[in-house]
């Protein structure tokens, strides 16, 4: 009904969170996702730490059935699914076809739905061979453009301005990245740190200057992406 009346499905303990690994690990704030099927809107798809089915009453969307989809334990099987499931894409074919997107690439099924109904396990296979795939914790654009259109390079009311062409993103793995060009050249790219690297945000006041986390708990502050190193503001220990 369009959002107006809201319904509880599950409420437990971590355990039981569709978000964890059953206890130890919670991926809330790292890799989830809610997927509507838009042919049956009864049907959810929630991707946390594993993939979860939700087939909800259509009488009453509360009392529905949740089932797990797919497993990180399960390497080698057909079942295997790779933990934290960042996101979910399906293709109306003959047969719907799922794609998984997780921390290691992308994952394809073409029996989901098939096999809950005739209660066996989908199977899954890795999508990504030959793919160039990265995984980008969080992304941030250049707020000042560093070359001016016009040639007397005075701002004034209504000038047209390069467009924004530096990048930052905090990536799962390999430290912060910038690069900058356009959209078939790269003029620069230079990595900072290594390891996970969460939230990265360029300055709103400061041009070039970036400020990034990283998973050891460290807060870090670059006064400059283009040709500068980080500086380590704060360490936060758990």
């Amino acid at each position: 009904d369009a959002g107006s009346t809201w319904n509880l499905i599950m409420q437990g303990a971590a355990q039981l969170d569709p978000l964890t690994n059953g206890g130890t690990i919670a991926s809330g704030d790292y890799a989830h996702v809610l997927w509507v099927n838009p042919t049956d809107p009864h049907m959810l798809f929630i991707g946390g730490y594993k993939l979860y089915l939700y087939m909800a009453n259509s009488s009453n969307p509360a009392n529905g059935t949740m089932v797990q989809v797919g497993s990180p334990f399960t390497l080698n099987f057909p079942y295997y699914l790779h933990e934290n499931v960042h996101d979910i894409q399906a293709v109306f074919d003959t047969n719907l076809k799922f794609y998984v997107i997780t921390d290691a690439g992308i994952y394809r099924s073409t029996d989901i739905l098939t096999a809950q109904t005739n209660s066996t396990l989908p199977s899954f296979q890795a999508f990504y061979k030959g793919l160039v795939t990265g995984q980008f914790n969080s992304v941030s654009i250049q707020r000042f453009p560093s070359v001016k259109a016009q040639p007397d390079f005075e701002e004034n009311p209504g000038d047209a301005l390069d467009p924004y062409y530096g990048y930052i993103g905090g990536t799962g793995g390999n430290g912060m990245t910038y690069f900058s060009g356009s959209n078939n050249q790269v003029t620069q790219e230079t990595n900072f740190l290594f390891g996970e690297v969460y939230n990265a945000e360029f300055s709103k006041i400061l041009p070039d200057a970036a400020i990034f986390t990283a998973g050891s708990g460290g807060l870090y502050r670059v006064p400059n992406v283009k040709n500068a190193d980080e500086g380590l503001i704060q360490v936060n220990v758990y």
